[in-house]
């Protein structure tokens, strides 16, 4: 179980009611009529913390919480994997040693517990293991066990979008409709998945020809209210004795347009800074934040851009339609065209694959970068001339104009 840090504790805002719907279904798991859910939001808007939130507050059912990204492997050591954690959801104490030697050590009292190590062990003896099967068995393990250990089980898959890369692998092909019988008939096992790519999710789950269709709620998690945002600075500002006027915090939140990582890192940074920031210091910090190499902000724009852009491919085109949207929110196709010189039909396809991997949204026939701050960055990496120590007086004086435009 990863639980939450004393800071997480102190700072975790908002999302009752996401709690509030969460904590029903988990009573009626307890009767037998277990609700899966799919929550989604964009990176950093709090998924996974309201997760292990959740999870902590939790006695009996017994949960699971599995990253499918971090944890992503050849399907076999993937299968082991999550079956592993299952095991060690059962017995938390014990030291935590995800391998096929250490299962015995922490493996239930339990039939299925026992045939699934017996069949791990003899596909680790061949040459070329069944793939597919072990998969299927880890995943029909939840279901099997709570009935040999009249238990309930919440499973968490996080970042759940990368279990669509097992496709990759000739033996499996297909995961979803391998893995759906385990999310629809069950009475035990209650499943949550998580993930950040949102377009992807949607097809994963609400596509009718997707395996998953229909067996999962969704969840949206968006950014913060004006009133959440002030709340979690409030917070942060007492954690560090500071105290700031109301301008300054509606200014954080004009800026980040609630969202909660960029809130916490500028406001962490400008109260660890000055216990009584003016105006100054807030455009500073920001800066420093988003445009600094190693900043928080700043690595987490670069991450994303930069995975987003591999995963969206026609590199050069792309980034002339960034560059455009970045310097002009809510642009429709023909203004981009004319704009970068590129046909209609280029920029539309560019457009696409870029709403494939949430960088941009659409609304109507316009079109604008999805992550306010993500857009700022790339406005001054590929624009401004990179970071905070290269960009000319002049344009810090511009950049200074438009961060204290609050919005109201």
């Amino acid at each position: 179980m990863v639980y939450l840090t004393k800071k997480e504790k102190t700072l975790f805002t908002n999302r009752e009611a996401e709690i509030e719907q969460i904590n029903k279904a988990i009573k009626l798991l307890k009767n037998g009529y277990p609700k899966n859910f799919s929550l989604l939001g964009l990176r950093k808007t709090g998924k996974t913390l309201l997760l292990r939130k959740i999870a902590e507050s939790q006695n009996e059912p017994v949960v699971v919480f599995f990253n499918v990204e971090s944890n992503f492997a050849p399907p076999e050591d993937l299968a082991l994997r999550f079956t592993y954690n299952i095991f060690h959801s059962l017995k938390p104490d014990e030291e935590y040693l995800p391998s096929l030697s250490d299962m015995n050590t922490i493996k239930p009292d339990a039939k299925s517990a026992d045939e699934i190590i017996s069949l791990f062990i003899k596909e680790s003896e061949k040459t070329k293991p069944d793939r597919l099967l072990l998969m299927q068995k880890a995943f029909e393990l939840p279901e099997k066990l709570s009935k040999e250990l009249n238990v309930k089980f919440i499973i968490m898959l996080d970042e759940f979008q990368a279990i669509k890369d097992l496709n990759n692998y000739n033996e499996i092909k297909n995961i979803l409709g391998t893995i759906r019988p385990f999310f629809e008939h069950t009475e035990n096992v209650m499943w949550i998945i998580s993930g950040s790519a949102i377009s992807l999710m949607h097809s994963m789950t609400s596509g009718a020809s997707s395996p998953l269709f229909e067996l999962f709620t969704h969840i949206k998690l968006d950014f913060f209210s004006k009133e959440n945002t002030l709340e979690l600075i409030g917070k942060i500002e007492k954690i560090y004795g500071a105290e700031s006027n109301n301008s300054t915090k509606e200014k954080i939140f004009a800026f980040t347009r609630g969202h909660q990582f960029y809130t916490f890192c500028i406001a962490d940074r400008l109260y660890s800074q000055s216990e009584k920031p003016k105006s100054k210091d807030l455009t500073t910090t920001i800066l420093e934040e988003i445009l600094t190499p190693n900043a928080r902000i700043y690595d987490h724009c670069k991450y994303v851009f930069d995975i987003s852009i591999e995963k969206a491919k026609g590199k050069a085109t792309i980034k002339r339609v960034l560059e455009y949207l970045s310097e002009n929110d809510d642009a429709i196709i023909a203004e981009i065209s004319k704009a970068t010189k590129m046909p209609a039909s280029t920029v539309n396809i560019s457009l696409m694959r870029l709403m494939e991997v949430d960088l941009i949204e659409k609304s109507g026939h316009n079109y604008r970068i999805c992550d306010p701050v993500l857009r700022f960055w790339i406005n001054n990496m590929l624009l401004g001339g990179g970071d905070f120590t290269r960009i000319s007086t002049a344009r810090i004086k511009q950049i200074e104009q438009d961060l204290l435009k609050t919005k109201t």
